[in-house]
């Protein structure tokens, strides 16, 4: 989770005296920021992982913040996703004893990896990637790879957010300022 505070208010009083303009410059710039800090933290975690965008952008989640709340957070929740929403190929041929008909990349740094006895199929309305627990045909397990919020706190992804908090932050206040000054 990251959150952003508002700096730098009583530097811009003596800019600009009216208060609720500051404020509103203010909440302007944080509002904007957690947008370019979602997209940095989307494009850390698409450099690292296979992972396609729209797994990613649903399990981040952003408060706004507004002249009385100068405040932002953005968190990154949810379940293990399925191994459909990452890099997966899967052979049409029926494969031969041993040899995988499916193969999957979680991390971009790794190969495809063959997946013994996994199969694609839709099962209760979702299609996925499924393996059998035993030798009989049911249970079945759904494969999946790490959620969103593990991908999100790796050190990488958390330096390049927190980077681009602190100086989009400064860019947009002293923009919105100037803007404010002039109306």
């Amino acid at each position: 989770m990251i959150s952003i505070k508002a700096t730098g208010i009583k530097d811009a009083m003596l800019r600009l005296p009216d208060v609720h303009k500051v404020r509103k410059a203010a909440s302007m710039a944080l509002n904007r920021t957690a947008r370019g800090v979602i997209t940095e933290i989307d494009r850390g975690i698409r450099d690292e992982y296979t992972v396609k965008r729209t797994a990613i952008r649903s399990a981040i989640k952003s408060t706004t913040a507004s002249p009385v709340n100068l405040g932002i957070s953005i968190k990154a929740s949810g379940r293990r996703l399925p191994l459909m929403q990452y890099q997966v190929r899967i052979s049409r041929a029926k494969p031969k004893k041993g040899v995988a008909g499916v193969r999957a990349r979680i991390r971009k740094s790794h190969s495809l990896k063959p997946i013994r006895r996994a199969f694609p199929a839709i099962m209760r309305g979702h299609s996925g990637i499924y393996q059998r627990k035993g030798a009989a045909r049911f249970p079945v397990r759904a494969l999946t790879g790490p959620s969103v919020h593990t991908m999100a706190t790796s050190t990488m992804v958390m330096a390049r957010a927190q980077r681009r908090a602190a100086t989009q932050f400064r860019k947009e206040f002293n923009r919105n300022l100037e803007r404010m000054a002039k109306k």
